[in-house]
């Protein structure tokens, strides 16, 4: 197991992030601001039902890193990179609407160069 975590080890960080960011928006739920409807929308994201779905794929992705499940390494990428990306773009939303522009927050900045890592992962990445 020790050495599919060490050959797994990008896939299982991701995982763990994930799953480290469900919790914090379980424990932190409604952060969000909510100045106008569409963030009222991406506002939703911060919300228990979507902070258990990503401890749901981050726990998956780890059981799938841990275990060398090779066969779901490109969907545990895809189903990370379709998260950061949706959270990514709720910061920025917030970050435009409180602040006239994006990158204006850490939670922007990080969720923007984890969907990074992610992407280049897929594409350059080991062999799944």
């Amino acid at each position: 197991m020790h050495k599919y975590v060490k050959q797994n080890r990008f896939l299982f960080w991701r995982g763990i992030e994930s799953l480290l960011l469900g919790y914090f928006f379980m424990s932190n739920a409604f952060i969000f601001v909510r100045p106008d409807f569409i963030n009222s929308i991406a506002a939703h994201l911060d919300d228990p039902p979507f902070a258990t779905l990503l401890i749901l794929v981050g726990s998956l992705t780890i059981f799938v890193a841990v275990f060398n499940e090779r066969e779901f390494f490109s969907i545990c990428l895809a189903l990370n990179e379709g998260i950061w990306v949706i959270y990514f773009i709720a910061f920025a939303i917030q970050d435009f609407e409180t602040h006239g522009h994006i990158f204006a927050s850490i939670g922007t900045i990080l969720s923007f160069m984890v969907a990074i890592q992610i992407m280049a992962e897929a594409f350059w990445g080991g062999d799944h």
